[in-house]
């Protein structure tokens, strides 16, 4: 907003005595000058709040937002003081961001085995997840999740997910598959 626009808006007896040099107008150069940032932060809020445009920094508060802190640590994904720390998120800041953007639509599959996989497969970038909620000869209300080999750098994450994802009522295992081995292949 420009100190004319800030002027406009100003009764019209303040408007007629305005003149260069007035301590009006020094005021209004002043707000002008206030005023400039605080524009340039609103106009540059939708690119912040897009997975693909914000900032690195700011990724770690969209996935808090999302409600996939849940799956890091806290303290690993806001570091002290509130800044964002990444190293919490074994995956990358780029699959967070992937993440983030598939949010909603995973939300509406929680719960169920193509749900975990796909979040599995999304939150890691690694495709191959075997899930499997009625094996022969288990206990009823059990999950196997069956990894690939690819996959191990992100232990923690999946058993977490595996954690937070799945049925409450279930018990579930994590198998990681051994390099090369195809995932039907029995872990």
């Amino acid at each position: 907003m420009t100190r004319d626009d800030i002027a406009a808006l100003l009764p019209e007896v303040y408007r007629r005595s305005l003149a260069p040099d007035t301590p009006l107008m020094i005021v209004l150069t002043v707000m002008e000058r206030f005023l400039t940032p605080v524009e340039q932060a609103i106009a540059a809020l939708p690119g912040a709040l897009d997975a693909d445009t914000a900032p690195p920094g700011f990724v770690p508060l969209l996935a808090a937002w999302m409600d996939l802190e849940r799956l890091t640590p806290a303290d690993r994904l806001f570091g002290a003081r509130g800044r964002a720390a990444l190293a919490g998120w074994p995956a990358g800041i780029d699959q967070l961001r992937t993440l983030v953007r598939a949010a909603p639509e995973l939300s509406r599959w929680r719960g169920t085995a193509q749900g975990l996989t796909r979040f599995l497969e999304t939150a890691t970038g690694q495709v191959g997840f075997l899930v499997q909620d009625r094996l022969p000869g288990t206990r009823p209300f059990h999950i196997r999740v069956t990894a690939p080999a690819a996959a191990l750098s992100c232990r923690a994450l999946i058993e977490r997910i595996v954690a937070e994802e799945a049925p409450a009522a279930c018990t579930t295992e994590i198998r990681f598959l051994a390099a090369g081995q195809p995932s039907g292949a029995p872990g």
